[in-house]
């Protein structure tokens, strides 16, 4: 049946009565009816190509649909939802080889407009077009603009207009993108512009493609390009600054070599990366580069189409290109001489790179891991700080022991354990005790107070009256030192957020410290003193064991009663599990009688007693049976405490259950 579609038409039409006595003599009954369906079908186009001329619309809009839908019909009738029909193929196409060029390109322009309606739209009605979209109409227009030679100007440049708003396209089994790379080809020996978002597209559609595929790789070759894509406001600050940059090729060169197609630098890249650096001013490097590098995660400034079946939005997305680029610049930084603020950025990249994506997951793990990489390159206290902070806040594995190992490296080049380089690391923040710093701007104070949780900032006048906002002379006479304020308070909120979560983690480590120790690390430390102080201790000397809390008596227990501690006390986090229901309410009411808020559960921590059923199964508990979870939440959850967890799927008919590790007690819990 196949085999008869690509047969001339006017050969078809007078064998029908011989292929009908045929079909009767040789095909089954169950065949016999397609066949003759068929042969209907060749009848039908025969009539079509008699009543094209007469048939066909006047108007231009009403052209193109009367056309489209020809040949919707005809993808129809070969399998509608497969995605290799072939225009060529059809019998339409034989018919419109022979109307007037205008028709065939008035078709172009209104697939262009149709093709820019169905991406536009994501409601169950185009449902079917997405794939008359992405198998049809772009190898027809494909095919069309193959053929319709030479191409008219007004058309080029829609077709690339058109092709520019596209995140990327689909290299291999499509008309379309061979026709374009033809259409662009051509511009490049005329010397006519391409326009800097179609390059952008062909950049972004080659990262993934093979070379053998496709003639992009030598077509890019050709282009006169910037080192890096427009749309992303970061890279629209990097090509901004690179037209004042000196020297310029040296800095062209620069970004070149940061576009890197590995995961990680190897030792001939470092030595060029030297060799660069020696040309330009590393002062003023740095300056640029971190500028751009804290820029990477904010929306993007040219919003891009998606294709119907793309896997996530690609405007939440970094641009595949520009990701290469930022990680080599990453790397960069890791060569340069070390800075709070390089630290800094280095962490913002971690974070903001694995930020999740619907349909994708993390955004880019790769950038990501370059950040922990320029970190772990960084030996200063305050970098070993960002990549503690990091361990409390990531949840992607494969970061996550890139961390691990950074941190296990530094603490070894600093011979010492790395629980107590996390906790030597810890910066104040601009705290000058804990929780408290007195600035001067002149003749205005801030005062910086954390309350529980949340950083406060109040101003003073000279008379000690509150102020809403700094004066203007503040913000005019002093603004490096308010620039400084803005980012130690940042600083403050984020590692007041990290050492909560690192403390409660410490719970079930059961770690333990000599009090001398723990008074300068945790009640004395600016930073950590306001999460410390607001948790129940234990305290252990000699078989004589205390529980208590810091209040402006010093330490004190549930009853207000101020506690003697030797300085050869070791200290613990406090549990409710091993205190009594009668001591933990009373350690409850304290709270609520003093106000404390405790930075995570702690004194009204839920407990599990171990119920005579679980004593009888003795390894395992019915508990939980039977309940039902929300998966993604879960799987959240069990990141943040540790927990090895999988998603699964309806069919997974096995899969291996949730574990946690715990080597401390020589276990591992399976849920």
């Amino acid at each position: 049946l196949h085999f008869l579609m690509y047969q001339p038409l006017g050969d078809l039409i007078e064998a029908i009565p011989e292929l009908q006595v045929w079909a009767k003599q040789h095909l089954k009954e169950s065949w016999q009816s397609a066949f003759e369906r068929v042969l209907e079908r060749i009848q039908e186009i025969d009539q079509l190509e008699q009543d094209a001329i007469k048939q066909q619309p006047t108007d231009e809009q009403a052209l193109g649909e009367y056309w489209l839908q020809t040949y919707l019909k005809a993808f129809r009738l070969m399998n509608a939802a497969h995605h290799n029909f072939n225009p060529l193929a059809s019998l339409e196409y034989q018919i419109l080889m022979r109307q007037p060029s205008r028709t065939r390109l008035i078709l172009c322009f209104y697939l262009l407009a149709q093709m820019t309606k169905i991406k536009n739209k994501d409601d169950d009605q185009y449902g079917e077009s997405k794939y008359q979209f992405e198998y049809t109409y772009k190898n027809i227009l494909g095919h069309l603009l193959s053929v319709e030679q030479p191409i008219p100007e007004t058309l080029e440049c829609a077709v690339m207009d058109w092709a520019g708003t596209y995140a990327e396209m689909q290299i291999s089994h499509q008309a379309f993108f061979p026709a374009l790379l033809k259409i662009i080809e051509s511009r490049v020996e005329q010397k006519k512009p391409i326009p800097k978002e179609v390059i952008a597209m062909l950049r972004r559609s080659g990262i993934n493609a093979n070379p053998s595929e496709s003639s992009l790789p030598s077509l890019l070759s050709k282009l006169v390009i910037p080192p890096i894509n427009a749309g992303e406001v970061w890279s629209e600050a990097l090509l901004h600054d690179l037209k004042t940059l000196e020297p310029i090729k040296i800095w062209e060169e620069i970004l070149w070599h940061a576009n890197a197609k590995f995961s990680k630098p190897n030792a001939a890249w470092e030595k060029t990366a030297l060799d660069l650096l020696e040309k330009v001013s590393t002062k003023t490097f740095a300056q640029y580069v971190l500028s751009w590098l804290e820029k990477v995660g904010q929306p993007r400034t040219q919003m891009l189409e998606n294709a119907p079946f793309a896997r996530g939005d690609a405007n939440l997305l970094f641009d595949s290109f520009n990701t290469r680029v930022a990680r080599g610049l990453a790397w960069f930084v890791a060569l340069l001489p070390e800075s709070e603020q390089a630290a800094r950025v280095m962490a913002h990249l971690t974070l903001t790179s694995l930020k999740k994506v619907a349909g994708v997951g993390p955004r880019d793990p790769m950038l990501a891991n370059a950040g922990v990489f320029a970190l772990g390159r960084m030996s200063s206290l305050f970098a070993v700080g960002q990549l503690a902070r990091l361990k409390t806040r990531v949840t992607f594995k494969t970061t996550l022991k890139e961390i691990e190992k950074a941190l296990e490296n530094a603490a070894q080049r600093q011979g010492i354990s790395k629980a107590d380089l996390e906790e030597l690391s810890i910066p104040t923040c601009g705290l000058e005790e804990v929780g408290k710093a007195n600035l001067d701007f002149g003749e205005t104070r801030a005062e910086i107070r954390v309350v529980n949780s949340d950083v406060v900032l109040t101003w003073f006048d000279a008379k000690g009256k509150v102020l809403k906002n700094p004066p203007a002379s503040v913000k005019k006479d002093f603004a490096d030192d308010l620039q400084d304020l803005k980012t130690n308070l940042k600083d403050l909120e984020q590692m007041l957020s990290a050492q909560s979560v690192r403390l409660e983690r410490l719970i079930l480590a059961q770690k333990t410290w000599d009090f001398a120790a723990w008074r300068e690390r945790y009640l004395e430390h600016p930073v950590v003193g306001c999460v410390a102080r607001r948790l129940i201790w234990t305290f252990s000397d000699s078989g004589n064991v205390q529980n208590g809390i810091w209040s402006e008596h010093g330490l004190v227990d549930s009853s207000g009663t101020v506690l003697e501690v030797a300085d050869t006390a070791t200290v613990s986090l406090w549990h409710p599990i091993a205190s009594s229901p009668e001591r933990v309410l009373a350690w409850r009411d304290d709270l609520e009688q003093r106000g404390v808020v405790q930075p995570w559960k702690q004194a009204h921590r839920e407990i599990y007693v171990l119920t005579a059923a679980e004593e009888r199964t003795n390894t395992y508990s019915n508990r939980f049976a039977a309940h039902i979870l929300k998966q993604h939440q879960f799987n959240q959850l069990a990141a943040l405490r540790g927990w090895n967890n999988k998603l699964r799927l309806m069919v997974d008919d096995s899969y291996t259950p949730p574990y946690l590790e715990l080597p401390q007690f020589n276990l591992r819990a399976e849920f």
